[in-house]
């Protein structure tokens, strides 16, 4: 079976920005955000590996993986892993 591509909502690109910001207002937005992006690209892959690890929600379609301090919501199709948002600690 064929790896599943990863879309990113616009929601989840919005966050995705806005944790960056966050990192740039705080003064150490280089090594912040560096470290940010490698653990979800660390989760990413292991989401792509084994989509179907990550805990369920109440919304029985939505999974969720905890990711250091973040937490990735996602879905799954046929074809795809859909990041709907992220939410960091």
């Amino acid at each position: 079976m064929a790896k599943r591509k990863v879309i990113w909502s616009n929601t989840a690109i919005k966050r995705l920005y806005s944790i960056f910001e966050t990192d740039i207002r705080k003064g150490n937005a280089k090594e912040d955000s560096i470290n940010d992006f490698q653990i979800i690209s660390r989760n990413l892959k292991g989401i792509r590996k084994n989509p179907k690890a990550g805990i369920r929600t109440s919304e029985i379609s939505i999974y969720g993986v905890k990711a250091d301090t973040f937490l990735i919501l996602y879905t799954l199709t046929e074809n795809e892993i859909v990041i709907h948002t992220l939410l960091k600690d």
